[in-house]
């Protein structure tokens, strides 16, 4: 089948999860000429997923108010694909896909393209599938009354009703399967109402559930909160994090590795990646490593997003939790920062040298592994002296 490659010159942007105003009409501004109404429309990110077959997890949904939000793990295809170069709706081979078809189809007037392999962006550049004059149009924005797989939200209370009981665990008959596991349906409930006039509402159900009696709705309203850690509602988190935290330090019913008070330090740290909006998460974030018993969940989102703050108070951070010296190296991303940590803790007595150096071994590469080999050298004594390698590069 032939497949027409296209370099796109059309500039492509979007925001995630963002409403946009999008033109469904256009005319020209000037005497006796009205200007079409502008219709608000949601957006899927970088243009709308391809998906290639719905065994992947990705699916292109029927319903045309669903939309991708961006949300790690979940792919949902954009069903309202819109062709830039004709002008056309993209036909798209609706799941289920034949069973042994590693593919999906989709086409335009002009253009013909098998997804497989793997998911992609409408306006990824890929080294092995054309270029695409494809982009999505926009979603409608939801309107009351609002039936969601078979449940009818006909005002405020009743979404409020039902997501509590979402995040109780309850999810309709009619759901996919994928959304009656976990959190699964209460992203479902979330999303349909993005841009309407209900928009936040199930955000700010999940908030007050924070402090739900029943842990299992706490470890959901955290789950959820994690993966939307902006929506209304997700800043009561800062208190949370202040103040008395028994409510969270069982065993997370819906991930037995993990505790309640991993998530809530997740959604902490969520919110340290935008600083500018969220400046006293930062501040807690900092407290919370420096705090004697601190977990190890900050590290790395302080290390991609504060690693200058860590590498200035390791040692106090190590004195604080000398167990959580290995979580501090393996939350920072910078190799001059990473070595120069290194020879800091080679001389903190509340650090194992031996243990160190086992860890350097492993996971630093040169010349740093060979700088922080010899610090530890220097401090038992000389022996087990480490060479730098001949072929260490600066």
């Amino acid at each position: 089948m032939h497949v027409h490659r296209w370099q796109l010159q059309e500039h492509r942007a979007s925001r995630v999860g963002q409403r946009v105003e999008a033109a469904v009409g256009r005319g020209r501004e000037g005497k006796g000429r009205k200007i079409a109404p502008l219709e608000k429309l949601n957006l899927c990110p970088k243009g709308g997923i391809l998906v290639w077959s719905g065994r992947n997890g990705g699916y292109v949904p029927d319903d045309p108010h669903e939309f991708y939000l961006g949300v790690e793990n979940e792919v949902v295809g954009c069903s309202r694909l819109k062709c830039l170069k004709c002008g056309q709706q993209v036909t798209i081979e609706r799941d289920p896909v034949p069973l042994g078809q590693d593919y999906r189809a989709y086409s335009c007037d002009c253009t013909t393209h098998l997804q497989d392999r793997q998911d992609r962006t409408a306006d990824e550049d890929d080294q092995f599938d054309p270029y695409l004059p494809w982009q999505c149009s926009g979603h409608p924005i939801v309107q009351l009354p609002a039936g969601v797989d078979g449940v009818e939200i006909t005002s405020e209370a009743d979404l409020r009703s039902v997501a509590r009981r979402a995040l109780a665990g309850w999810s309709p008959d009619a759901s996919r399967a994928i959304d009656r596991k976990g959190i699964g349906w209460l992203k479902t409930l979330h999303a349909r109402f993005v841009g309407s006039e209900l928009d936040g509402i199930v955000s700010r159900v999940a908030a007050d559930g924070m402090t739900d009696p029943d842990p299992r709705a706490r470890a959901a309203a955290l789950h959820f909160l994690n993966l939307f850690p902006f929506a209304p509602g997700a800043e009561r988190i800062e208190d949370l994090v202040a103040g008395d935290r028994s409510l969270f330090t069982m065993r997370d019913p819906l991930n037995s590795e993990a505790t309640i008070e991993d998530s809530l330090l997740g959604l902490l740290g969520r919110r340290v990646q935008h600083r500018d909006a969220a400046p006293r998460s930062l501040a807690l974030a900092r407290e919370e490593l420096l705090r004697p018993g601190c977990s190890d969940e900050l590290f790395d989102f302080l290390g991609a997003d504060d690693e200058d703050w860590l590498v200035r108070n390791a040692e106090a951070i190590v004195r604080a939790n000398p167990k959580r010296w290995r979580a501090l190296l393996e939350g920072l991303e910078d190799r001059d920062s990473l070595t120069d940590v290194g020879v800091r803790l080679a001389g903190l007595p509340e650090v194992d040298p031996d243990a160190l150096r086992r860890h350097v071994n492993k996971t630093f590469a040169q010349p740093g592994k060979s700088v922080v080999l010899g610090a530890l050298d220097q401090r038992q004594g000389g022996g087990n002296k480490s060479k730098p390698s001949s072929k260490a590069k600066p």
